[in-house]
């Protein structure tokens, strides 16, 4: 049996009421969160948002693994705006009769940091958290945007975009870059700010909301009369380049994030959407495997993963019915033997998703987290666990090697697969093998993981 260059997956997805195969699960958060906002995912899985408790409003954070937990330390009435891959979270103290805000602050691990606000103004507010901690977020009067600052700690006279530039910012990424709007769409490319204004059209404003490693921003442009909005429009952006509409098919939309493989979510009359440049839009509805008398109604984040933070609301519900979700990637493989953690901190998960037919030609090899370095998808027929290097060789036999790296930016690597044809109920191993140099350059590797093939 010969395998292309692409990768295979083991079943257990499900079909649709209209039979089409669900490509994610549905974990649904409903009642955890006060009011049922969430705010923010990272490549983690770890979801934040807000809850009451006896003593007022606490920043809260929810995992599958050790479900909701109530930051510890924050001692006065306070949101959760965003949080990294390390667990850290950018906050705001904000007053107890209304929310606005008072003061950013990073928490990590119990450690609480205010970040004051930049001389001469009254408030600041956290708007995200790169991986390195950086915060970013806006300075100046309670209720109101003010100067965009990016700061590692205490925010001083020099912490804000240089030069001082007033606005609304929305996004970080990991290399400090970031943007947001001042009636048109900025962006911060780590030394100066940018406009790049409002795209040409029936628009009056533009905003940027989403940003990641590779300079692509998401957004939206609409038109304003100053009483109502209309003609919303999902663009993205690269860099400073000029917007590009997105070809949702019709009504309004709007985009509201993008990760680091390039996918990019939004909202639209018809539902919410996912798209990547080069593609066609595709609306979730029919791929999460929504319970039986619930639909989509907003998508909020989209991690490094693919899992997708956002709100459904039973059928025909209205304000107030909102239920918090989060949907992960089904993983049609089956896998086995122990992975370790590696640099980044976490294991690295090896997972298959698509479809397991060579009559659906659709497979991918996703692996997350791993290291910023060339690694190798391994192919074998057999399984064990021996000991090498940091991890377990999880596959043995008739070794086939493919090479990849991470998608820049990202801790995550995939390989496309063929599906052999005439290679019905055939079981092949795989695994993917790398060298962590941040852990004294040993070899590591992820999970084994079994799949079947169909015809």
């Amino acid at each position: 049996m010969r395998l292309f260059r692409s990768c295979l997956l083991v079943a257990f997805a499900t079909s649709n009421a209209s039979g089409q195969q669900v490509e994610f699960d549905f974990v649904s958060l409903d009642g955890m969160f006060r009011d049922d906002e969430v705010n923010d995912l990272n490549n983690r899985g770890v979801v934040v948002g807000n809850v009451d408790t006896p003593n007022g409003v606490r920043p809260a954070q929810w995992s599958l693994e050790d479900g909701l937990e109530v930051l510890s330390n924050v001692n006065q009435n306070a949101l959760a705006d965003a949080i990294n891959d390390a667990g850290q979270v950018a906050g705001t103290f904000v007053q107890s009769f209304n929310d606005v805000s008072v003061e950013a602050f990073r928490w990590d691990d119990g450690v609480v940091e205010e970040l004051g606000m930049l001389i001469n103004d009254e408030a600041s507010a956290s708007r995200d958290i790169s991986s390195n901690g950086q915060i970013g977020g806006v300075s100046g009067f309670q209720g109101s945007d003010g100067r965009i600052f990016i700061a590692e700690s205490f925010l001083t006279s020099d912490s804000d975009l240089n030069p001082v530039f007033f606005g609304g910012l929305d996004r970080v990424n990991d290399i400090g870059q970031a943007c947001g709007t001042s009636g048109g769409v900025f962006f911060f490319d780590g030394t100066q700010t940018s406009e790049i204004g409002v795209p040409t059209g029936p628009f009056s404003f533009a905003r940027a909301v989403g940003l990641n490693n590779s300079e692509l921003m998401v957004g939206f442009a609409a038109f304003s009369d100053g009483f109502s909005t209309s003609n919303r429009t999902s663009f993205y952006w690269q860099g400073v380049s000029e917007g590009v509409e997105i070809p949702v098919p019709s009504g309004e939309h709007e985009a509201t994030d993008v990760n680091n493989l390039g996918w990019i979510i939004g909202n639209s009359d018809d539902g919410p959407y996912r798209f990547r440049i080069g593609g066609s839009v595709e609306f979730l509805e029919d791929l999460i495997d929504l319970p039986a008398g619930t639909e989509l109604f907003r998508v909020l984040r989209i991690n490094d993963a693919g899992q997708i933070l956002g709100l459904a609301r039973p059928i025909g519900g209205g304000f107030g019915t909102d239920i918090p979700f989060l949907s992960t990637p089904i993983n049609v493989g089956v896998s086995y033997c122990d992975s370790t953690p590696n640099s980044t901190g976490a294991a690295a998960e090896l997972t298959a998703l698509g479809s397991l037919s060579a009559a659906d030609q659709d497979l991918t090899l996703q692996v997350s987290p791993v290291p910023d370095a060339r690694g190798l998808f391994i192919f074998g027929l057999n399984q064990v666990q021996l000991p090498l290097g940091d991890g377990f060789l999880c596959v043995l036999g008739n070794f086939l090697f493919f090479p990849a790296n991470p998608f820049e930016g990202s801790q995550v690597a995939q390989l496309p697969l063929t599906v052999p044809i005439g290679a019905d109920g055939v079981t092949v191993q795989f695994q993917y093998a790398f060298r962590d140099n941040d852990a004294g350059g040993n070899l590591n590797f992820s999970n084994g993981l079994a799949l079947t093939f169909t015809d």
